[in-house]
């Protein structure tokens, strides 16, 4: 071991495991909280469930990952037992830092292989690396959820059943697209790997595969299109709510999250081109690897932490969660003559 791969694994550890408790968190409070609408719900659940599993493989490489996985089960326990979400919004919500869990898991594996410089089995390496990029897939897709539930929310107030119809359509189609990704990597042509020709830095498609070379090409059409989406419907939400802004009805809470969704869709998207434009321009091979994989790592822990962040109905459910403090009821006798 030396000392730059124990440093570099020593970060992922540290990054994945903060970011994946941060999930549990936040979605154990979706779980409980009544405040979103049931199709929101919904969506905010299924990108929250994305990100937990897209951690997953960081966490497997590193300790990181491992305390994440604790964070995140909190926030998912906090979510379960807060009540001011919309039954939707908080299934999306839920699902959302589910995603965001398991995506750490693999990143924890990848810094324990990272520090020890070892895949340590051929199928260790193989079944983290299907499960980074499944869980991939459907996280995109959830987000693209909550922005057309956002959308909703905001444009079609009464329309209560079809908002709850279409945001569960929505939050089980991205859930589809995963089970699809996750059938196609574990085919013998296709697959992730923490081996690459920098080292054990990070997670990678197979770079002598046809068809890992395929599903990345398919994987950047689907992340470009479902981002260009995800802007156009928030360009339109947001214009609607600046035209309307003296009619609105909707509550702090439901702005709060648009405001939420907007900020982790702009990271998503610098990600996203960053992968696939900015690791030309690294003179160093093993630097480029480094910060895409420490990106890749952070993705799915922002959506957790900027809730965290800007949500002050969070973080009181997640104290509440934590510590749970003794509840004084007053009792009055009534004497009945």
């Amino acid at each position: 071991m030396d000392a730059l791969h124990v440093g570099v694994g020593a970060l992922y550890l540290t990054i994945s495991l903060t970011l994946f408790v941060l999930n549990c968190l936040i979605f154990l409070t979706l779980h409980y909280s009544n405040e979103y609408r049931r199709g929101t719900q919904i969506i905010l659940k299924s990108i929250v469930i994305c990100c937990m599993i897209q951690l997953l493989p960081f966490i497997v490489g590193s300790f990181m990952t491992i305390f994440r996985t604790t964070f995140s089960f909190y926030v998912d326990r906090t979510l379960h037992y807060a009540n001011e979400y919309r039954r939707g919004t908080q299934i999306i919500l839920k699902s959302i830092v589910i995603c965001c869990m398991i995506q750490l898991l693999p990143f924890t594996v990848g810094s324990f292989m990272t520090i020890f410089r070892t895949t340590f089995s051929f199928y260790v390496d193989r079944v983290f690396g299907v499960v980074v990029l499944a869980f991939w897939f459907p996280y995109v897709g959830l987000s693209a959820s909550l922005a057309i539930d956002r959308a909703m929310i905001f444009m079609a107030t009464n329309e209560l059943i079809l908002r709850s119809r279409i945001s569960r359509l929505l939050t089980s189609a991205s859930w589809l697209s995963g089970l699809a990704v996750l059938i196609t990597l574990s085919l013998p042509d296709f697959g992730y790997t923490y081996v690459s020709a920098e080292g054990l830095f990070g997670w990678s498609c197979y770079q002598d595969r046809h068809g890992a070379a395929v599903l990345a090409t398919v994987e950047l059409y689907y992340d470009l299109i479902l981002i260009g989406l995800i802007m156009v419907v928030y360009l339109v939400t947001l214009l609607y709510i600046v035209t309307h802004r003296k009619s609105s009805t909707q509550s702090t809470i439901e702005k709060k999250i648009f405001i939420i969704a907007i900020v982790a869709y702009i990271y998503e998207t610098i990600f996203v081109i960053y992968c696939f434009t900015i690791p030309q321009l690294f003179r160093s091979k093993v630097a480029m690897r480094i910060v895409l994989n420490l990106m890749w790592m952070l993705d799915p822990g922002m959506f957790a932490l900027v809730t965290m962040l800007i949500s002050g109905t969070m973080r009181r459910n997640m104290k509440a969660l934590l510590w749970k403090t003794p509840v004084k009821t007053n009792v009055v006798n009534i004497a009945v003559n």
